[in-house]
Parts: C-alpha cells; sequence; structure tokens
C-alpha cells in the first residue's frame, strides 16, 4: 500500500496505534494473568509432588458474590499459572485424576494445556 500524501502516513500510523491499543485491552480483558489474588482456602499436591494446586476465593461488594480461582504451581521453578476462574462460586474441590489432570469442581484440565474461565463472569456492580 502506498501513501503519497503526509496524511496518508499519519492515517496509517493512527489505525496502526488504535489496533495495538484495541489488542492490549482485549488481552488484558480476557486474560487470566491479571486476577485479583484472593483469599487462600486449599491446597492441593500431586502425586509425584511436582505440582501445587492452590485455590483462592475472591470476595466483591457484595459478600454473596464470590469466585474461584485456582492456580498450578511448579514446586521446582516457582512458576504459576492460572487455570481455573469461576464466578459466582463459593466452594472449591480439587482432585488430581493424574500428574497433569486435575478435576476442578466438576473440570478436567491438563494442568499445561488448558484453563477454564466460566461464561457467567457479570461481576460488574
Amino acid at each position: 500500500m502506498v501513501f503519497k500524501t503526509k496524511l496518508g502516513w499519519k492515517a496509517a500510523i493512527f489505525l496502526a496505534s488504535i489496533c495495538i491499543i484495541i489488542i492490549i485491552l482485549n488481552s488484558i480483558n480476557f486474560s487470566m494473568i491479571y486476577l485479583p489474588k484472593g483469599e487462600f482456602v486449599a491446597s492441593q499436591e500431586s502425586p509425584s509432588k511436582e505440582y501445587t494446586l492452590n485455590a483462592y476465593l475472591i470476595s466483591y461488594e457484595n459478600k454473596d458474590d464470590t469466585a474461584i480461582r485456582v492456580e498450578v504451581l511448579n514446586n521446582k521453578t516457582k512458576k504459576t499459572r492460572n487455570i481455573y476462574w469461576a464466578f459466582p462460586e463459593k466452594t472449591v474441590q480439587m482432585i488430581w485424576v493424574d500428574e497433569m489432570h486435575v478435576d476442578i469442581n466438576d473440570t478436567v484440565l491438563h494442568i499445561k494445556n488448558n484453563s477454564y474461565k466460566s461464561k457467567n463472569m457479570n461481576i460488574d456492580k
């Protein structure tokens, strides 16, 4: 695409900037990286003790509005990854199916490849 005027270049740079901002905002909104920490409620080690599931309860303004966040911790590297986020939920049940699969509140996930985010995430008050 050839731009023959300065206005053409400015328009292209402006549109590219807007696209980049939209992509960044979209990734922040839908990413599980930026979830609230919450209050620790439970922990469960994998059969080999290489991984640990940590569950947290997140409370909002109305104490009846709570969510569950579960992260998997690699005990060797100390890196964590959020794998489960559900609203509204008040309790969590975590069961290791095998070394790489967990059952969290009847949702089976591969700890390295899967994550779950409930569809009912209308928590704005």
